[in-house]
């Protein structure tokens, strides 16, 4: 509500107010999900340092600097993981659909749209292409093609509620460790992990 009452009217941006609200609700949603997992898995210090480390690694894994492709290619290929898990990467792909396609843009007349979408392009966003909603294939596939454009929050929403049900499963294996004595109900009769998962 914050951000939309204060950034939405200052911002002068094609994004409508409620876009706005939608984006950045479902972002927090997101945000905290994965929050509660870190809270859940470790202790009070080092899920305070764990979460500004997740932050930054959001930011970078966001698909602007370094791009979506060279994040995909990086670590044998499972950056694509980190692409996909990131809620910036999300939540900028829809904004920006939304400030395209929003109501007064002009991104789409000839003379705007030669200028701009080479810089659109570098940064995985072909805004050549505004299909809503496009079935074309794996999303990770699109972002390749850089096809970066998300049309709806819903994307967002379940990564928050993917990262509500790990941490949920965090909190089954936490509580067993530590009702048990810190054994780790996973099979394993290690001292020393049953150890470090009780303390954290």
């Amino acid at each position: 509500i914050v951000l939309a009452f204060t950034y939405w009217p200052l911002s002068s941006s094609f994004v409508s107010g409620s876009d706005l609200f939608a984006i950045g609700f479902a972002l927090i949603y997101a945000v905290w999900g994965f929050s509660h997992i870190l809270a859940i898995a470790f202790n009070r210090q080092v899920a305070l340092i764990a979460s500004v480390l997740v932050s930054f690694l959001s930011f970078l894994c966001s698909g602007l600097k370094p791009t979506a492709i060279d994040v995909m290619e990086s670590f044998n290929g499972y950056g694509k993981l980190f692409l996909l898990l990131s809620p910036i990467r999300w939540s900028m792909s829809h904004w920006l659909y939304r400030y395209v396609t929003g109501k007064g843009s002009t991104f789409m007349e000839n003379f705007v749209f030669d200028h701009v979408s080479g810089i659109f392009n570098t940064r995985g966003y072909n805004i050549d292409v505004l299909t809503c909603p496009n079935y074309e294939g794996r999303i990770i596939d699109r972002w390749r093609d850089k096809k970066g454009l998300v049309c709806h929050s819903g994307q967002l929403f379940l990564l928050g509620f993917l990262f509500r049900f790990l941490a949920f499963v965090c909190l089954l294996v936490v509580t067993r460790s530590k009702v048990s004595g810190g054994q780790l109900p996973i099979g394993t009769s290690s001292s020393m992990r049953s150890r470090l998962l009780r303390d954290a």
